[in-house]
């Protein structure tokens, strides 16, 4: 059953700025200087100032009456990337254009100036740690029963779940007297996923892990061991016949081989091992990002544990599966600061048969969490000074230590 549509909810506002007060003040001194002196020509600046107020505020009101913005899926986007946000600018009305309108986000506007108070005690206003900067987009002209598609442009500033509530648009035309502003209500959400820091691929921390594993899988493929048997098909290769098989059935058979099992990859991030280093956290899940681009661009399977999270990928390959774990970086939550990251217990189950592990550590590298395994590979993000330097594609050496060599 489809779900009835809800129509949003719609606020429609009038603001007046310090320019706007100033001519009203203005105004006001106009008209008493006309009453009091009773001089034609002050009436007429009186008039004409009324006049240009009134129309200023019925023009941005009756363009914006029939306004309707609509904004498209929003993508993930990494941080340190430009987010580009389209909407779908509607003019519903008959006869009145829209001119000179601005699209901002809900939650998103610019960070209102310091008061002069402020100014004087020399008062920073408080920091702005929202994912992205504003977004903001602007539309110069939309005719009558028509339409246009805008981008509003920003920039992922770090990495966390983007909330947006609504859409607001605003106009001061054609005089910026008053601006009339119009909200919509659309809540949508996104995340910006982590930086990515690369791991020189020369190096034993991405050789090892990359390794082959050796053994067959259960389903058919190129290999070179056997699978199982299947009827013959127009386009068999002839050396593919089994005959003996064929002769006992009386009916031609093909055998067919076991492909061998994909490259192996688990990625385990040790986070909040010291409390108050955010830094090093956040430099740590851009390291475990930078295994997942690697082992995704080598057509390796890669999987993710977070114990601090309780999180669990398991390991698939391809764009859609690294999206996958960029996200579930992306969401890691930091919030609290106990060090409770040093209690985390070594997800044991990620030593199968055949799979390689790197244990990312945001502080210095313990060889003991994941039990003095050879098969463990440990990086320190705290050895990696300056790596966040280091742009995609020109990876950069870090500090690492396998099993007991630690």
């Amino acid at each position: 059953m489809t779900a009835p549509h809800i129509r949003p909810r719609i606020r429609r506002r009038y603001h007046v700025g310090p320019g706007g007060w100033l001519y009203v003040g203005v105004t006001v001194l106009v008209a008493l200087g006309a009453f009091n002196s009773q001089n034609n020509l002050l009436f007429w600046s009186f008039g004409l100032s009324l006049a240009l107020l009134v129309v200023s505020g019925i023009i941005s009101g009756a363009m914006l009456m029939g306004v309707r913005v609509e904004r498209d899926a929003i993508a993930s986007a990494a941080a340190g990337d430009p987010v580009r946000i389209s909407y779908r600018v509607r003019n519903l009305n008959r006869l009145v254009p829209i001119m000179a309108l601005t699209i901002e986000e809900i939650g998103h506007e610019p960070p209102t100036p310091p008061s002069l108070v402020d100014r004087l005690l020399r008062k920073r206003p408080a920091s702005d740690v929202r994912p992205i900067r504003p977004p903001m987009g602007f539309v110069p002209y939309v005719g009558p029963r028509s339409s246009i598609r805008v981008e509003g442009v920003s920039r992922a500033v770090r990495r966390g779940r983007l909330l947006f509530l609504g859409v607001r648009v605003h106009t001061s035309f054609p005089f910026g007297l008053i601006r009339k502003s119009v909200s919509i209500e659309q809540a949508a959400s996104a995340v910006v996923t982590p930086e990515v820091l690369h791991i020189a691929v020369g190096d034993r921390v991405a050789a090892a892990p990359l390794a082959p594993v050796g053994s067959m899988s259960r389903r058919s493929g190129l290999g070179d061991e056997f699978h199982a048997l299947r009827e013959y098909r127009p386009g068999d290769s002839p050396r593919d016949v089994a005959w003996r098989a064929t002769a006992r059935r009386g009916s031609l058979l093909v055998r067919q081989s076991a492909a061998p099992n994909p490259r192996r990859l688990w990625i385990v991030l040790h986070l909040r091992t010291h409390a108050g280093h955010d830094a090093l956290d956040e430099r740590a899940i851009a390291l475990a990002a930078g295994l997942a681009e690697t082992a995704e661009r080598q057509g390796v399977e890669f999987g993710l544990v977070i114990p601090l999270s309780r999180t669990l990928v398991h390991p698939r390959r391809g764009f859609a599966h690294r999206q996958r774990v960029m996200i579930e970086l992306g969401l890691v939550d930091l919030a609290a600061d106990d060090g409770r990251g040093a209690r985390s217990a070594f997800p044991t189950h990620v030593l199968g048969p055949g799979a390689a592990v790197v244990v990312v550590h945001a502080g210095p590298s313990d060889s003991g969490f994941g039990g003095n395994d050879d098969r463990v590979t440990h990086v320190s993000a705290a050895d990696t000074p300056g790596a966040s330097q280091t742009p995609a594609g020109q990876p950069a050496p870090t500090t690492a230590s396998r099993g007991r060599a630690a």
